[in-house]
């Protein structure tokens, strides 16, 4: 698989429209919600405090998927993992944030197939005779 290239991403700025849908009634709204169009404005806006905490905790978030990310890449045997946890760490060390470095996602076949690596000859011929029923 070659190496992700780095993508620059904009924020959204100014008056922004929110879509909200509900987990447990499907129940869809959206608002308008103004995020500022600076940091500077956000802060007048909401305080140093809100800013610095939201700020915080995205970009935790942020690292922790780009981190899970590498965890998660494998060789091609879909089994050892492509790099180890102190490769991973010093990524982690390293990341930089507002810079996207995630790859294309791979396919639902090559999930699949990632999956079916790893089942067992028995959950194999299982997994194979429950798709040819399907089929039927």
């Amino acid at each position: 698989m070659p190496e992700p290239k780095e993508v620059k991403v904009e924020a959204r700025k100014g008056v922004i429209e929110v879509n909200v849908t509900s987990n447990v009634t499907s129940r869809k709204i959206k608002f308008p919600f103004n995020v500022g169009n600076t940091i500077a404005e956000a802060i007048k806006l909401y305080g140093e405090d809100v800013v610095f905490s939201a700020w915080v905790e995205q970009v935790v978030i942020k690292a922790q998927g780009n981190t899970r990310r590498q965890l998660d890449e494998t060789l091609e045997d879909n089994k050892t993992p492509k790099y180890s946890e102190a490769q991973v760490i010093e990524k982690g060390k390293t990341y930089k944030p507002g810079v996207s470095t995630r790859a294309p996602g791979k396919s639902k076949v090559e999930k699949a197939a990632a999956i079916f690596d790893q089942m067992s000859p028995e959950d194999k011929a299982a997994f194979i005779k429950s798709l040819q029923a399907k089929k039927a």
